[in-house]
This record gives C-alpha cells, sequence and structure tokens, in this order.
C-alpha cells in the first residue's frame, strides 16, 4: 500500500486535534453534575409542555428529531430540561437516547415566562413503529401517534418537519 501524499500528512494531525477538542467539549459539557448546583430545580418541579413542532434528521438506520415545545414553570429556580425530568419514549418503553453535539444550546428554563426550547433526541427506525410519548415530571405527551411512519422514504441528512401527531411530511423547506 502506497504512503499518503505528504499534504494529506500535514492535514491529518491538526484535523485530529480538531476532531478531539469537539469530541472533549462534547464530553465535558453533558457529563457535568447539574444537581449540585443549589439552585437547580428538582425533578419534581410543575412544567406545562405545549409541543410547537417536529423536524427529523435522517441519518443512517436512525434520526435526529428535534422536538420544539413551549415550556413554562410556576416557580423561578433553573430547570435543566434533560433526563430523568424529561425523557422521550417510545412505545417499547426504552427511552430514546439525547442526540448530543458541541454546538447545540443546553435545554434551560430559567423564569416564569413561557419558552419555545429545541430538544434534541435520538430515535432508532423501530421506535417509529409505535406511539411516542414525552415525559415532563412523571406526566406523559403524546407526540406520534400508533400509525406507522415510512422512514425508509426520509432523505438522507435533510431535514423534513413533520405534522403532529399524525407524523406526515410537511412539503417546503426547513423553517427551523
Amino acid at each position: 500500500m502506497k504512503p499518503p501524499p505528504p499534504i494529506l500528512r500535514k492535514l491529518l494531525i491538526p484535523a485530529s486535534f480538531l476532531i478531539a477538542g469537539i469530541a472533549g467539549i462534547t464530553a465535558w459539557r453533558h457529563s457535568r453534575n447539574h444537581a449540585s448546583s443549589s439552585r437547580i430545580a428538582p425533578p419534581a418541579v410543575s412544567l406545562q409542555v405545549e409541543v410547537q413542532s417536529l423536524t427529523l434528521r435522517r441519518e443512517g438506520r436512525g434520526a435526529q428529531l428535534v422536538l420544539a415545545a413551549r415550556f413554562q414553570q410556576s416557580g423561578s429556580t433553573v430547570v435543566r430540561l434533560e433526563p430523568p425530568l424529561v425523557v422521550l419514549r417510545p412505545e417499547n418503553g426504552t427511552p430514546a437516547d439525547r442526540y448530543l453535539g458541541p454546538f447545540l444550546p443546553e435545554a434551560v428554563l430559567s423564569g416564569r415566562d413561557p419558552v419555545i426550547v429545541s430538544l434534541s433526541w435520538w430515535i432508532k427506525a423501530e421506535d417509529l413503529t409505535g406511539s411516542l410519548f414525552l415525559e415532563v415530571s412523571g406526566k406523559s405527551l403524546p407526540v406520534k401517534s400508533k400509525a406507522a411512519f415510512d422512514f425508509p422514504a426520509l432523505p438522507e441528512n435533510q431535514a423534513v418537519r413533520v405534522s403532529f401527531p399524525d407524523w406526515k411530511a410537511i412539503p417546503g423547506p426547513d423553517s427551523r
């Protein structure tokens, strides 16, 4: 096998540092113990939730689901909208994984005013064969009906808005 050209060898080291840096930032942001702060509300906080929009971006055998919802809390403490307080649960009962990225904003409420927050989840194709529920503070809110969704019809790496709760593709550009 022939060694790579010199230009590729020169780019390989900076690229590996960049990738390692992004991975490190992502791991650091999502591994901090948020519960240790005294200003953060416990999972028993009272929240009102209303789904605003759903966007899917297919990536192989899974998809990133971006769920935009209006959240309002009864208190004025800082609330981080992350598990176990907020969970996306498919019909099979296994919670969906959060979609993590270094440039995704943290989902945080900090006052009594209603706020629209985008939450990103990683869902598998088989999770879309039944219903999906957003669980917030132990209360369950339907996000997708039991009707099957045509996952293979989704274009690869393109954001597609879907209607709520019947999950039909909405034609037109992504308006997130």
